[in-house]
């Protein structure tokens, strides 16, 4: 009997286990990490879409290939593709800097408030509403980069919920993305790196 159980019926099990639990009218939801076994593009949407339906926000940092169309049936707080991630989602090559600005705004067109696109070494590239920001990070000695756009994202959710400006936000996040490469594995970045890579962000407003 457990072997017949439907997608469907898997999905239905995932719907009632998260999104229908109560929770506030704008409500943040961050989704981060690769897909698990089971959980295809379309159940993502889904839950997505039940949680833009009970008034929540979403952040979105997954592997899931959505389409412009789709991301704009939900309208996502924030996305953070890291370059690769983008190129996916826009069906196209984005060789440089204002082919990947020209999609970030087409995606804010679709009612994303926050684009912030993981650069590597070259820092994040954002776009919003208050403009277009090139991040700056300085080059550090990677010991490991799994886990730092994870980090990246909390730095820059911690400066929004904790009201500070956008400049800020970008720097507190670009700074706890590359602090978190000085760590073993998925360690946390430490507070004295943090501190002091912060003090090095730079920004230059590209629009």
């Amino acid at each position: 009997a457990l072997a017949a159980r439907t997608e469907y019926e898997e999905h239905d099990a995932v719907r009632g286990r998260t999104i229908l639990q109560p929770h506030g009218e704008r409500t943040l939801v961050v989704i981060s990490g690769t897909l698990p076994a089971g959980i295809s593009d379309q159940i993502l949407l889904d839950i997505c879409l039940a949680i833009r339906e009970r008034g929540g926000l979403v952040a979105l940092d997954t592997s899931a290939r959505f389409t412009l169309e789709e991301i704009g049936r939900f309208t996502p707080w924030l996305i953070k593709p890291n370059r690769k991630e983008l190129e996916e989602m826009a069906r196209r090559e984005l060789p440089g800097t204002p082919e990947i600005v020209d999609f970030c705004r087409e995606l804010t067109g679709r009612g994303v408030c926050h684009c912030l696109v993981s650069m590597g070494d070259s820092g994040i590239l954002y776009a919003g509403a208050e403009g277009v920001y090139q991040v700056m990070v300085p080059n550090v000695s990677v010991v490991s980069a799994v886990g730092s756009g994870d980090y990246c994202l909390a730095g820059f959710v911690l400066g929004q919920a904790t009201k500070k400006s956008l400049v800020q936000s970008l720097k507190t996040a670009a700074s706890f993305g590359t602090a978190a490469c000085l760590t073993e594995g998925t360690s946390p970045p430490t507070p004295l790196a943090t501190a002091n890579i912060l003090n090095q962000v730079l920004l230059e407003k590209l629009d």
